[in-house]
């Protein structure tokens, strides 16, 4: 059993080790590089990896207490947002802090609030949106959870769920702009399905890991997920396309990606069980929120590779080519300075959000 287990958090950590890297090297394209953001590359990797990371981390925010004859004593458990703020908000307002201070010596031309109330009232955060991002979207989960505590009916259960995401996008649309932004609720809106998705997986493990394995499943995914995410790219091209129907569209084509993704590296684990590359990627994959903050720090200027990208038609081959290596130096630095902090408990839980047991 415990070794089926660790198996199962593999694969799941060589899905977050291909996440980070791919925010690296896309950060590299439209950081360091600049100017080239129309590349298909980085607009494919801009909507893959962020979707992936909140999955995974509805599947293990997902927890139920089960008596001794199999059956769930109580589901869908709170989590603790003390913890979650100690790992999440408090890391990512000293990163931001720092990096909005450092930012002006990079060197880097990427827009950036010129003040502390701009950085905050932008939907990005200057970069550090993912965590505060992730941690309203489990306070959500934690509403979510006490509200289907006295629920007994499955389908009643996923109802409340697309309600409370029925509401988040009607609180994007209708909000203040500086609220809307202060909070990410957009985002928030955007990523609240993959994440409750990413739950119900865990809830349904079983089930879930038949349907990866199934070759129909595995088929319809790669062709709408082909199609959703043509129309997510170059929505321009479709007229008749208004906001409303993207946010349709969008966690359709999450839902398949991470059909795809899944059971890829559900193979890739079972092929290459010794393999160094599944090594490097599950070392990534448990430093992923070490590296998604502290990487920003090592990206240097590079524009003087624009027009020769361009020149090649900002072809797939050439900008992999030049922009995975230098994400992998980026990344060794990271892992290297994160071992440096290390040395502080202190440093390494406000700058990192390692928690010490």
């Amino acid at each position: 059993m415990r070794k089926k287990m660790v198996k199962r958090l593999d694969y799941y950590d060589v899905i977050k080790g291909l996440a980070i890297f791919m925010v690296v090297v896309g950060h590299v394209v439209t950081m360091c590089i600049r100017d080239i953001d129309n590349a298909f590359i980085f607009k494919f990797i801009a909507q893959t990896h962020m979707p992936l990371f909140f999955f995974v981390s509805g599947y293990f925010t997902y927890k139920a207490l089960a008596e001794g004859d199999g059956r769930v004593k109580e589901d869908f458990l709170q989590p603790s947002l003390l913890k979650r703020m100690r790992q999440l908000l408090i890391p990512a307002l000293v990163m931001g802090a720092l990096w909005y201070f450092y930012f002006p010596h990079s060197g880097l031309q990427s827009p950036m609030g010129t003040t502390v109330k701009d950085m905050l009232l932008s939907e990005w955060k200057n970069g550090y949106w993912f965590p505060p991002v992730l941690f309203l979207i489990i306070v959500v989960y934690y509403v979510f959870s006490i509200l289907v505590g006295a629920l007994r009916s499955n389908m009643t259960i996923y109802v409340t769920a697309a309600l409370v995401w029925i509401l988040l996008l009607l609180g994007a649309n209708g909000m203040r702009e500086d609220l809307c932004n202060l909070f990410s609720l957009k985002l928030v809106a955007e990523f609240y399905p993959i994440f409750i998705l990413g739950v119900f997986a865990r809830r349904h493990e079983k089930a879930f890991s038949r349907m990866m394995e199934s070759e129909i499943v595995q088929t319809v995914a790669l062709i709408v997920g082909a199609l959703s995410l043509y129309v997510i790219i170059y929505r321009w091209e479709f007229s008749f396309m208004v906001e409303d129907m993207v946010a349709v569209i969008m966690p359709m084509y999450h839902a398949c990606l991470v059909i795809i993704t899944v059971a890829l590296a559900k193979k890739f684990c079972a092929a290459y069980e010794d393999s160094k590359i599944k090594g490097c990627l599950t070392h990534l994959g448990q430093k992923s929120l070490e590296i998604y903050l502290l990487h920003y720090f090592f990206l240097f200027p590079m524009p003087f590779l624009q027009e020769p990208l361009r020149a090649m038609g900002l072809g797939i081959t050439p900008i992999v080519a030049v922009a995975v290596p230098i994400a992998a130096v980026v990344v060794i630095l990271v892992l290297g300075l994160n071992q440096v902090i290390s040395l502080s408990p202190f440093l390494s839980s406000i700058m990192t959000g390692k928690i010490n047991k």
